[in-house]
């Protein structure tokens, strides 16, 4: 790796040293060169930052032809024209300095390549007023504010921690028009708030454990930032001191609002989502693998095969009261309470969401493959398909994979690599592919038993459904019974904490009146990766991400995607964006809609305002137990016609996912835009 930078680097600088000499060996050569006084050398940055379409002018430089008498005053540059010009440098220096920072940002160039590449250009355009170090472009913070835990068993210092604020950033967000607008509708900010630990890397114990918080709207997608990053061998060591900070200055927001151009903004938080091990250490309270690990309700648990399992479903629920007064003493840790409870009108309880993420997709979902695929600790031979069904599993999985929609970050794969399956690779297969994948495949009680998780999942997904109370109450009903037959039909032993948990789930989407997406760790998760990938090596990692969060600060890009009506064509991509999805003419992944009259309809050719192709035949169920699948969004059809019909854009209801299957196509809806 160190050789193939250095490969890079003296590349890079031999190339400059070639255009330094070509410039002066030029220049050195008056009877064979001159430069106009118009002659442009144009800087095409069209696709790494708008705005910055700029042009730089070569220095002009005057010679006189005839002979080698000194100028005189009829030949001197008038002031005016001097002032003039050094004002179009200016400009152009500052227009440069803008789109290099935005360029070295965007496809993260590290400090000492632009420091090379800077140099080169002011050899080259000497009249540039452009800084020689990439610090200076970039406003690189110089100094960093980091704090060190000491550890309260030998005294030593334990982590190193650094707290970056809200009121700053918040301040930042509403320099922004789009999401200004969108803010002071409400005149509040809604946070959510994610805490985790991720490794800085593979051979070391080192991590990261940040506070994210996003800014949630209904119209944008909004990327999270770091308030707080804790950095050391092992969780933060005092909590206290982790959360003192945060809880402060909520505290005040809460009170007295963000104040903007003679405005108050309020600050609210609506809830934190973790997984089960951070939610467990931040609540200070007993982990999920504990008698009392349920966070919802009072119930106690079972040893059994070296497992705790739940079998009680109707158990009293817990309340920030009862938390708060230690009600349950073996739910808490010690007699110490969490600083969280400090922050005013937050909900311990009813605040801190279950992630489906973990829950559903890493938890249940991968737990349910290994049953099905693997010889699982369970131990229950009935339920593992033999080899020959396995491998059509597969088979159907790497075919489904040609029809999925660019919406989708990862595509399914074979069931070969189930242990580099990713969340996004389980809630495909959950929300989307499993009906199908697993037809045929499953014993009926199996299936049907699947179905149940599949389709609450959908409803507690789907924004039109769960905003109808009838509609939790029956996803609610429909998980637990999933969690009554997972004893049944693979054994007390699966009763574990994550199918426990299920029955809690849709008490969230009805108390936030948010989707499980809304709701869940994707959006955190994502910023994580990102966030390590930030370091350029492993020396002091916590004070290179606050210096290269620093230059984020100064950057022109805000990260956020509109999900809205707005249509916008794209005549070289020939893209449509519509709602927030992308539709494509032709081929078998993004040009599929369903109309307002409930037909598929294939998009052959996009012109104007109108779509050309084919429409289906009558939308039919997949499945009709345990609910209707047209209900949840999915249907099945047998052809399209054959005569080409046109449609305005008005007539697009929204965009799904089509698979050819046996004669046949299955239908399904779309139930989120972005790739989280």
């Amino acid at each position: 790796m160190a050789s193939r930078r250095q490969s890079k680097y003296r590349f890079i600088q031999s190339e400059l040293d070639r255009l330094d000499n070509e410039s002066h060996d030029t220049l050195t050569n008056p009877d064979e060169f001159q430069i106009n006084e118009t002659e442009e050398v144009k800087f095409d940055c069209d696709d790494v930052a708008d705005g910055y379409n700029q042009v730089l002018v070569a220095p002009h430089f005057s010679q006189n032809d005839s002979n080698n008498e000194p100028f005189n005053d009829s030949d001197s540059i008038k002031s005016d024209d001097i002032e003039s010009r050094n004002t179009v440098i200016v400009s152009q220096s500052q227009a440069l300095m803008s789109f290099l920072r935005d360029w070295s940002l965007q496809y993260n160039i590290n400090h000492l390549q632009l420091t090379q590449l800077v140099k080169g250009l002011t050899r080259i355009f000497p009249n540039l007023n452009v800084p020689t170090d990439s610090r200076t472009i970039l406003k690189t913070k110089r100094t960093c504010d980091i704090k060190q835990f000491i550890s309260s068993y030998d005294g030593l210092p334990a982590g190193d921690f650094v707290y970056f604020g809200l009121e700053n950033t918040l301040s930042k967000y509403l320099l922004n028009e789009k999401i200004k607008g969108e803010i002071l509708k409400k005149r509040k900010f809604e946070l959510i708030f994610n805490i985790d630990g991720i490794p800085v890397a593979k051979s070391s114990n080192k991590q990261f454990w940040p506070i994210l918080c996003r800014i949630y709207l209904k119209n944008f997608i909004v990327r999270p930032f770091p308030v707080a990053i804790y950095y050391g061998s092992t969780k933060p060591v005092s909590l206290s001191l982790y959360l003192k900070d945060l809880v402060t200055e909520l505290n005040h927001l809460i009170v007295n609002g963000l104040r903007h151009s003679n405005m108050v903004i309020n600050v609210s938080v609506l809830f934190f989502t973790c997984d089960a091990p951070a939610r467990a250490f931040i609540k200070n309270i007993k982990g999920h693998n504990s008698i009392s690990g349920c966070e919802r309700c009072v119930e106690k648990g079972r040893y059994i095969s070296r497992r705790i399992i739940y079998q009680q479903h109707n158990c009293p629920l817990r309340t920030h009261g009862s938390f708060v007064n230690f009600s349950d003493a073996d739910h808490h840790k010690n007699d110490v309470h969490s600083p969280l409870i400090n922050i005013l009108g937050f909900d311990i309880i009813n605040q801190f969401c279950l992630d489906y993420l973990h829950l559903c997709c890493l938890g249940i979902m991968r737990k349910l493959f290994h049953y099905w695929c693997r010889k699982d600790s369970l131990g229950n031979r009935i339920v593992l398909l033999p080899l020959r069904k396995r491998q059509i599993v597969s088979k159907r999985m790497i075919y489904y994979a040609t029809f999925v929609p660019s919406e989708f970050a990862r595509k399914s794969r074979s069931i070969k690599d189930l242990d580099r399956f990713k969340g996004t690779e389980f809630r495909l297969f959950l929300l989307y592919i499993g009906p199908i994948v697993l037809k045929g495949i499953l014993s009926r009680d199996l299936y049907n038993h699947f179905l149940l998780l599949h389709c609450s999942v959908r409803i507690l997904c789907n924004r039109e459904l769960f905003l109808e109370n009838r509609w939790i109450e029956r996803a609610k009903q429909m998980l637990l019974e999933f969690v009554q037959l997972s004893d049944t039909l693979y054994g007390k032993e699966s009763c574990i904490y994550n199918v426990h948990s299920l029955i809690h789930l849709a008490d969230d989407v009805k108390c936030t009146n948010l989707s499980l997406d809304d709701l869940s760790c994707f959006y955190f998760e994502n910023y994580l990766g990102y966030l390590v990938a930030q370091l350029r090596r492993f020396n002091r990692p916590l004070e290179q991400i606050v210096k290269r969060l620093s230059e984020k600060e100064f950057c022109n890009i805000i990260y956020e995607k509109k999900v809205s009506s707005e249509v916008v064509f794209s005549s070289r991509t020939k893209v449509l964006s519509f709602k927030g999805f992308n539709l494509k003419a032709g081929g078998r992944k993004d040009c599929y809609v369903l109309l307002k009259n409930n037909r598929i309809f294939k998009i052959t050719a996009i012109e104007n305002n109108y779509i050309v192709g084919f429409k289906s035949s009558t939308l039919l169920n997949f499945y009709k137990d345990p609910l209707e699948s047209k209900e949840v969004g999915i249907f099945k059809f047998l052809k399209f016609s054959n005569d080409t019909l046109q449609y305005d854009l008005e007539s697009i209801d929204t965009k799904v996912f089509v698979i050819c299957n046996n004669e046949s196509y299955i239908a399904i809806k779309l139930l989120h835009v972005s790739q989280c």
